[in-house]
């Protein structure tokens, strides 16, 4: 049993992505959102949200817990090319690319699990629907927060008039 996800018109260069993907192909799903957790890449970030919304959209439609969820493959193809152009010497203007990526992600069922009940399913919806208002949450402070005014930098260096 497998499923496919996508996620197009990343703005992150297709060899940028592909060196995260190829950490986390063939790994179950809890060990590659681990493996994600601690990546110091830009690209983790929307691979993680893909496999976790991955990860949920096929349990709750395949009843299949995630701990027996694998990736069975991961690809990166390259999208359209943003076409830029920097001004250089003598009136001449040199080309930029700025590459997108195309995520394919197919998740597949290891053999021999235990379906969901009603419960664990019921359970699922509440965390996803948690851990959205938590999102929120922090985007709201995020916004509200704003650098305070009164804060005093000292001046390191210091004149001094002196009136005789």
């Amino acid at each position: 049993m497998e499923k496919t996800f996508k996620l197009n018109y990343l703005r992150i260069a297709p060899r940028k992505v592909r060196l995260v993907a190829d950490l986390v192909k063939g790994k179950t799903v809890p060990e590659a959102l681990a493996i994600l957790k601690v990546v110091k890449k830009r690209a983790a970030k929307p691979i993680t949200k893909l496999i976790h919304s991955g990860k949920i959209s096929f349990a709750l439609e395949h009843r299949v817990p995630e701990e027996s969820l694998v990736i069975s493959n991961l690809t990166v193809n390259e999208g359209p090319r943003l076409k830029r152009y920097l001004p250089r010497a003598y009136g001449r203007a040199s080309l930029i690319l700025k590459r997108s990526s195309h995520i394919t992600l197919t998740l597949s069922a290891l053999p021999g699990y235990k379906p969901l009940t009603d419960k664990e399913i019921e359970g699922l919806i509440k965390k996803k629907e948690r851990e959205q208002k938590h999102h929120e949450k922090t985007q709201v402070k995020q916004k509200e927060e704003k650098p305070k005014s009164g804060i005093i930098i000292p001046k390191i260096f210091r004149r001094k008039t002196f009136e005789s």
